[in-house]
């Protein structure tokens, strides 16, 4: 058995691949199943038709990795209706379909996915994977891919799991929004929130250039409001290496994220330090 599945992207083909006999039974038109697409990336397509035509002698078709939905979330007359406006419109397929499902329905490897912040986890109703992934998103102050996940966890494909923990309402869903605008970003140094001067301590050994910015940078954030300084501050106010800095960052005892600061002047900018107090 095979199905043919339209793929959130901007493509007006569909694409075919083979139904694992484990699925037969339950996939039906309308279904949303997640499906490999390129070298490492996963989707949630929509089946559009399940037929028996077998691929051209030598072509290889994968498999549908998984079924999320045990019974269609689209029906056929909608989907008539997609492929309507896909001819009238002259707007790949993929892209009417996006248009139609909001992102927490339709994720992908892009997809960017932080903690549900302030909500008590009862960590005896997770599964292992789910848990891993809440005490990764935990450890972040912004949204994470889910391609980052998969990466730093391991997981082949880690979709299936992010969506029990959307359904259990445990995690956030962030809408991607394309723009010809181009924020203005730089890197940021942050602080791990979990980790201890003790375990820091322990995690620099005896790297005294380390230790020693170390010490200077939890200094700057002792001494200021801001949850994080540009990587530039920090070498500047230190006159650290970059070399030292990073070999901080791959012992886990800083973290670096780029942050959008903006191109709209010092309104919009991102304040990273607390201002000076003015002396009498």
């Amino acid at each position: 058995m095979f199905a043919d599945v339209v793929l959130p992207l901007p493509l007006s083909e569909t694409f075919t691949y083979a139904v694992p006999a484990s699925m037969q039974s339950a996939l039906a038109i309308g279904c949303r199943v997640i499906v490999p697409f390129g070298k490492r990336k996963y989707y949630t397509a929509i089946v559009l038709k399940i037929h028996h035509d077998a691929p051209q002698r030598g072509v290889s078709l994968k498999d549908i990795h998984s079924l999320i939905d045990s019974v269609p979330l689209v029906n056929e007359n909608q989907l008539k209706l997609w492929e309507w406006v896909s001819f009238y419109y002259l707007s790949p397929l993929g892209d009417v379909y996006k248009a139609a499902f909001p992102s927490k329905l339709r994720m992908e490897s892009e997809t960017m996915v932080s903690a549900l912040v302030g909500h008590a986890t009862d960590e005896k109703g997770l599964r292992p994977k789910e848990k891993q992934i809440i005490d990764l998103l935990n450890e972040h102050d912004l949204p994470v891919k889910i391609s980052e996940i998969a990466v730093r966890l391991k997981i082949v494909n880690v979709l299936p799991t992010v969506y029990s923990l959307a359904e259990k309402g445990l995690v956030v869903i962030h809408e991607s929004i394309q723009s010809k605008f181009a924020p203005k970003t730089e890197t940021h140094i942050f602080l791990p929130k979990k980790l201890s001067p003790q375990s820091a301590s322990h995690a620099i050994g005896k790297a005294k250039k380390q230790q020693l910015l170390y010490e200077q940078i939890t200094g700057l954030f002792a001494a200021s409001e801001a949850d994080s300084f540009s990587r530039k501050e920090i070498m500047a106010l230190t006159g650290a290496s970059a070399s030292v800095l990073n070999g901080l960052l791959q012992k886990n005892v800083l973290r670096q994220a780029t942050v959008e600061i903006g191109r709209l002047g010092d309104g919009a900018a991102r304040v990273t330090r607390a201002p000076h107090t003015l002396n009498e």
